[in-house]
C-alpha cells in the first residue's frame, strides 16, 4: 500500500498527467478587441472578447478527471456570433500581437486541511507547486491564455483554480501580471492550433 511507502517513493510514483482542450488561438492574432463580457456573481462559465463588430471570441472550460475524485477544467475557445450581453468597453482596444497558452499544476494531496466528511480526505491544489510528497494524483492543466497587445499590455484569461467551470479574465497589465504568477508558460511563439 502507499501508505507503508516512503513520502519521497510516493512523490516520485505520482508524475503528471497532461490535460488540455484543442486551443486554436488563430482568431485573435491580430484581432482589435474592443469590448470583453464577463458575466457577474459567483458562476461565471464564460469570458467573451468582441472583435469584429458580428463576431465574437468565446473562452469556457471543460471538465477532465485525471483521477479518482480529481476534476480539473482545461480552458477551451470557440468563435460565436456577437449577441446580447454586458460588454464592457477596453480602453483603448487591445490589439493582440501575441498569445501565449499557460499551463498550471493540479494536484491532490492526502489529509484535507479543513473540516471534511469521510475517511479518505484529499485537498485540491492548483498554481506552480510546488507539489507535495502526499500527492495523490497531479495534472498538468492548459488552464490560461496570455494575450499581449501591441501596446505591450496584458490580458489573462483563465479556467478559475478554485471554483468548477468558472473562467475568469484580468483585463488590465496589473491584474494580468499578478494572476500570471500561478501560472507557467511552457508553449511561446505566435498562436497555432494545439
Amino acid at each position: 500500500m502507499a501508505e507503508d511507502k516512503p513520502a519521497d517513493h510516493l512523490a516520485q510514483e505520482v508524475a503528471p498527467t497532461e490535460h488540455c482542450t484543442p486551443l486554436d488561438l488563430r482568431p485573435l492574432f491580430g484581432a482589435r478587441l474592443e469590448a470583453y463580457a464577463h458575466p457577474e456573481g459567483y458562476w461565471h462559465p464564460e469570458v467573451m472578447l468582441q472583435g469584429a463588430p458580428d463576431s465574437v471570441v468565446v473562452f469556457s472550460s471543460d471538465s477532465q478527471w485525471p483521477g479518482p475524485r480529481f476534476e480539473v477544467f482545461p480552458l477551451q475557445l470557440h468563435c460565436a456570433q456577437a449577441r446580447e450581453a454586458d460588454w464592457r468597453a477596453l480602453a483603448p482596444p487591445f490589439d493582440v500581437v501575441r498569445a501565449v497558452p499557460l499551463w498550471r499544476h493540479e494536484w491532490l494531496e492526502r489529509d484535507a486541511s479543513g473540516t471534511s466528511l469521510g475517511s479518505e480526505t484529499c485537498t485540491h491544489h492548483a498554481g506552480r507547486g510546488p507539489v507535495g510528497p502526499q500527492v495523490v494524483s497531479h495534472a498538468l492543466v492548459r488552464a490560461g491564455v496570455l494575450l499581449e497587445s501591441r501596446l505591450g499590455a496584458l490580458m489573462l484569461i483563465a479556467a478559475s483554480d478554485c471554483a468548477p467551470f468558472n473562467v475568469d479574465i484580468y483585463p488590465n497589465h496589473a491584474a494580468a501580471l499578478a494572476a500570471l504568477h500561478g501560472f507557467e508558460a511552457l508553449e511561446f511563439g505566435p498562436p497555432a492550433a494545439a
